[in-house]
This record gives C-alpha cells, structure tokens and sequence, in this order.
C-alpha cells in the first residue's frame, strides 16, 4: 500500500506590519504682555497717590485723595516677554463726567522691551465733593 504523501510548499516572501508613527504636542500658551509698573505723575503725585502691581503683574491699581482742578497722569509700564512685537490698544473710562481721561495712542511693543503708556488726568475745578471716581484703562492687542 502507498502512502500519500502531502507536500506543503510554503511561498517565500515577508509579512511586513506598519505601526502608525504620531506626536502630539500640548501647548500653553502664555500672556506675553504684562504690567512692569504703575505709577502717578503731576499732582496726582503731589496729592500721594499710589500704585500697585498684582503678583501677577496682569492688573494695578491706583488710589489716592485729589482735589477739584487737579492735572495729571497715570502711567503704566507695559513690557512684552514674547518674540514678537505686539500692537497694544490702550482705552479709558471715567464713571463721572468730572473727571477726564485722555488716552494715548495705540503703540508697539518690541519682543522684549517695555513701553510707558501716559493717559492723562484732569478733574474739573468745579468737581463735586466729596465724590469716589472710578478711573479704567485697558489694554487689547
């Protein structure tokens, strides 16, 4: 009796698997603009008003007593920790007609460098007494 025989020829030849190749990046992005320094000028000075810089350096404050007919200014110092120059728009408000604001013109900011934004202050001489105003600056970019 004959035994069959089976013959398995295996086909030569490679299996090749390709595994998908990914990155993912998480970015935070950072506020490059930041306040270096408030500060009062003219007789906002003279009257002793102060300013303060949050720990975060992204708002101040200012406050002090002034009087009818006072001039002055605020001036902010705002630097740019980014690697690009930033256009910043400066804005004010004044919650009483008695007191006026001029804002300065919009400006760049160089990568690295700081620029003193001066808005002026002036109150009326005929100003009501006693009286709280509340003074906003703002800046966009």
């Amino acid at each position: 009796m004959a035994k069959a025989r089976v013959l398995t020829v295996a086909m030569g030849g490679a299996v090749y698997a390709f595994n998908a190749l990914s990155v993912t990046t998480t970015l935070s992005l950072k506020e490059p603009l930041s306040i270096n320094l408030a500060a009062v000028a003219g007789d906002l000075a003279l009257d002793n008003m102060s300013c303060t810089t949050s720990t975060d350096s992204f708002s101040a404050a200012c406050s002090g007593s002034v009087y009818p007919g006072d001039v002055g200014a605020v001036q902010i110092t705002v630097a740019n920790s980014g690697h690009e120059a930033l256009t910043v728009n400066p804005t004010v408000t004044s919650s009483s007609n008695d007191v006026t604001l001029t804002s300065p013109s919009a400006a760049s900011v160089g990568a690295g460098t700081v620029s003193v934004f001066t808005f002026g202050v002036t109150i009326s001489a005929s100003a009501a007494t006693p009286d709280t105003v509340t003074l906003t600056m703002t800046f966009a970019r």
